[in-house]
């Protein structure tokens, strides 16, 4: 009776391991799939990456990144925003060429993500900047990233993200607003780099310009430690 009670006692601690591992992880590879249910949390604890549906948004699904300790879970970046899982099963997935792909129940895809060079082993990584990346099996730089989402900010800016152009992939970076409080949907308000003469920061409401942040005059020995906002 003693030894059959040790070996359950050990099998339910085998599951408990396995689950706790399961929770944990902050990597996506091709044979795993996310679902509304479960998220990707940074090594060191900082950062979650899961679905979420905000409030009074009748059942939308989208896949987002906030900080785990902070109550109130404030999402400071959103993938799909524009087109939300509206239904009871939202599922996150890798695919074997390294694109990311968003799907119901039923195998329609709301979302995908654009890599921008081959993966031989790909794998999705929640990064302990907040940044989510996808690379190689052996994650080792940012020059290696197939595709991040820091390239595509939605209404907040954290450290290590830029702002602006990267003039060798054309790639315009800026931050929108959301529609309202419970609809991460682009809104009216958005904050660009202008490049027409010196650079300088745009804040739009619409079509309409409302403040400027006027050309960077100071001495060039700032210029350095600026520029790697705006550009790559």
């Amino acid at each position: 009776m003693r030894k059959s009670y040790n070996k359950s006692f050990l099998f339910l601690f085998f599951i408990l391991c396995l689950l706790s591992l399961s929770v944990s992880r902050d990597t996506l590879t091709p044979n795993q799939l996310l679902f509304d249910n479960e998220t990707l949390v940074s090594f060191d604890g900082t950062f979650s990456l899961g679905f979420f549906s905000p409030t009074n948004s009748k059942n939308n699904w989208y896949i987002g990144i906030w900080y785990t300790r902070i109550p109130g879970q404030r999402v400071i970046w959103v993938g799909n925003r524009q087109n939300p899982v509206s239904g009871p099963t939202a599922v996150l997935m890798l695919t074997s060429n390294g694109s990311l792909l968003i799907t119901d129940g039923n195998s329609k895809v709301f979302w995908s993500s654009l890599s921008m060079m081959a993966v031989g082993k790909p794998a999705a990584q929640l990064l302990d900047t907040g940044n989510f990346v996808v690379g190689d099996s052996q994650i080792t730089d940012s020059n290696s990233f197939a595709w991040q989402s820091f390239d595509y900010p939605t209404d907040t800016l954290i450290p290590g993200m830029k702002l602006g152009w990267n003039l060798t992939s054309g790639l315009n970076r800026n931050l929108t607003a959301w529609s309202s409080s419970t609809d991460p949907s682009p809104g009216n308000y958005t904050l660009a780099l202008d490049l027409r003469g010196d650079p300088q920061f745009i804040f739009w409401n619409g079509h309409i310009l409302q403040w400027r942040s006027g050309p960077w005059t100071g001495p060039m020995r700032w210029v350095c430690c600026l520029w790697p906002i705006w550009f790559v």
